[in-house]
């Protein structure tokens, strides 16, 4: 099984331009450029991105060790290794190295939150590649992974948490048309994730296992064979780095900061505002508590947009206009892609579900008790599924409107003003 992507070709480097302006113009309007100032702190506000840059303040001067991310000259309870303080090792290493050179209060997380929404725009546009070759409809598009409400709260206040293009990477990877590369790309993506945040490696990490198994069981691009040796390498090659970057300076079990489900997102979330949007009113309660931290709070936040929220009625027209395309180029073709991102959305809506006020508790596997409390705040796996159903609702108004119309949907949703109470 086949979908029927666009083929894939290089774009000239001036339409590079479009989404890299875009990724730079988003940065300094949401952001700004004092951030930018590798001696500037102040900027630095929110407990976790402190915690970041202390990480990285003891690493940074201390001597290197053997695992590599050990860092035993910060204080009680996050000596352990950089990548427990969330410090982005994969930029801690690099200029651990320039450590001598660099000022004293150095700083690099204004550079990697710019770099993040750069990569966010440029990755989105080559995602939509797939779909369309029109540079204002891929730019519109573009605009609506950039400016995802989700994305947009965590710059400056969980500098890790800001690097959902490699999430927006992964899922290209599982659908575009070539399979050239594979081992290599999903190689460098699922080891950059490693080098910057657990989370964000977890859901690139399903999102790579559910394109070997489609691309050995469904498209056939892949043998049993090279299936077994990708797996087998992939999976050395990153218990290696594992290791190395320090996950193992502690048990498992001491990894759990609380009970699972502390940062569920109530089955409402997508589309509660939560008083960021002029136009949609907060609807949600935030009585539902465990250990006294309200389940409808930072963590569960996933209001799709106003935007996105406007494609979906025009998105159900056209599939029900043309849905033996739409499903045998979409569901069938990536099954077990589809299947994992309703695993995600399940995921993250435990325990117990949430449907407005009203609770449902439910049996859960036993595997949950060990895995669980490592993803506490389970409400991030939504991101997979919610950029897929983002992806899926601009390929249905794609496939079933003319190109005019489509562009002036695109437009139209790019216009609102919902989003603006977040700068």
């Amino acid at each position: 099984m086949r979908s029927s992507f666009k083929n894939e070709r290089l774009s000239s480097p001036v339409e590079w331009l479009i989404p890299l302006a875009l990724g730079v113009a988003s940065f300094f309007a949401l952001v700004g450029p004092l951030a930018l100032n590798p001696e500037n702190l102040a900027w630095i506000i929110s407990s976790d991105t402190k915690l970041s840059y202390l990480g990285w303040a003891f690493f940074g001067n201390s001597p290197w060790s053997i695992p590599l991310g050990l860092n035993p000259d910060a204080g009680m309870e996050i000596s352990t290794s950089i990548v427990y303080t969330d410090s982005i090792p994969l930029l801690a290493f690099l200029f651990k190295v320039f450590t001598p050179a660099l000022p004293k209060s150095f700083q690099y997380l204004g550079i990697w939150t710019m770099l993040c929404l750069v990569l966010q725009a440029l990755l989105a546009w080559l995602f939509m590649g797939l779909i369309t070759q029109a540079k204002w409809q891929r730019f519109f598009c573009t605009a609506l992974f950039v400016f995802w409400p989700p994305l947009m709260i965590r710059l400056g206040l969980h500098v890790g948490l800001s690097s959902q293009f490699l999430i927006l990477a992964a899922l290209y990877l599982n659908l575009r048309q070539t399979n050239a590369y594979r081992w290599l790309a999903w190689t460098l993506v699922l080891s950059i994730s490693l080098l910057v945040q657990f989370y964000i490696f977890a859901m690139v990490f399903g999102l790579w296992i559910s394109n070997v198994l489609d691309s050995s069981l469904l498209s056939k691009k892949i043998s049993l064979k090279n299936c077994a040796v990708e797996l087998s390498s992939i999976a050395i090659v990153l218990a290696i780095l594992f290791w190395l970057i320090g996950y193992l300076a502690i048990p498992a079990e001491a990894a759990s900061g609380g009970p699972f489900g502390m940062g569920k997102m109530n089955v409402l979330s997508p589309f509660d505002a939560q008083h960021y949007s002029y136009v949609l009113p907060s609807f949600l309660s935030s009585t539902e508590q465990i250990n006294g931290v309200p389940l409808t709070s930072f963590e569960g936040f996933n209001y799709l947009g106003l935007g996105v929220i406007g494609l979906i009625p025009f998105a159900i027209y056209a599939y029900f206009s043309k849905p033996k395309i739409i499903t045998k180029n979409l569901i069938i073709s990536h099954l077990f892609l589809a299947l994992f991102c309703l695993f995600c959305v399940f995921f993250s809506i435990l325990k117990p579900i949430g449907l407005g006020s009203l609770s449902f508790d439910i049996v859960l596997p036993w595997w949950l008790d060990y895995i669980g409390p490592i993803f506490r705040n389970n409400a991030r796996f939504f991101w997979p599924a919610a950029y897929a159903l983002v992806f899926l609702l601009i390929y249905c108004v794609y496939k079933g409107f003319s190109t005019r119309t489509s562009f002036f949907i695109f437009l139209c949703v790019n216009g609102d003003v919902d989003s603006s109470s977040l700068l």
